[in-house]
């Protein structure tokens, strides 16, 4: 309940990174996973945004991006979704990897 207060209040202040003009919200599962990663959601961006699609066919809606980095591949999934306390279609940060090539 905490996190969901916390994101609520950043997302009215617009403090959260936009990719294709929607707001990027993390899960609490996937937050733990940036965290763990030592990664926030400005990476996040930068993979969605100068990554390639992830081989792995999803359903419409989600997206899969990885980016290469080094002997290593960072990976995210997002998914569409509306946040009915603000109003405002979103994309949701489901899961964040690391893993090695």
């Amino acid at each position: 309940m905490f996190i969901n207060l916390f994101i609520l209040k950043f997302i009215q202040f617009d403090c959260f990174p936009a990719w294709k003009g929607k707001r990027l919200i993390p899960t609490k599962s996937a937050y733990g996973e940036l965290m763990d990663l030592g990664l926030g959601l400005e990476d996040v961006l930068k993979v969605l945004e100068e990554g390639r699609d992830f081989p792995r066919k999803r359903v419409e809606g989600v997206f899969e991006k990885c980016l290469d980095a080094g002997s290593e591949t960072l990976k995210v999934v997002v998914a569409e979704s509306f946040q009915e306390s603000t109003k405002q279609n979103v994309f949701v940060v489901i899961h964040v990897a690391r893993v090695k090539r």
